[in-house]
């Protein structure tokens, strides 16, 4: 999942970025075009039509639970930025879905 602030579009000589997730619409569409990739605003319908290797989720901290824990029960390889998540309870929580 990737915001549209964030300079992804240096990546795309050394990996492929598939799809971009935003839930602000235009933000998507205009990260997406950037980098040549899909513009999506749900997680859930992106993982649905993606095939993905890896996932980079970049969210506000106190999403990071919501967002690892589903990457993780669909078996998708994940990146999560820091703070890993808003309280230690949260990131155990994190740590125990990715096993």
């Amino acid at each position: 999942m990737l915001r549209a602030d964030y300079g992804y579009q240096k990546m795309v000589d050394h990996l492929e970025i598939v799809a971009i997730c935003d839930p602000r619409p235009e933000a998507a569409e205009s990260a997406a075009a950037r980098v040549g990739a899909r513009a999506y605003t749900s997680l859930r319908r992106l993982v649905g039509e993606e095939k993905l290797d890896l996932c980079d989720a970049v969210t506000p901290g106190d999403s990071h639970h919501a967002v690892s824990c589903f990457l993780s029960a669909c078996s998708i390889s994940h990146i999560v930025e820091t703070p890993i998540a808003a309280t230690l309870p949260l990131a155990d929580l994190i740590m125990a879905s990715g096993r």
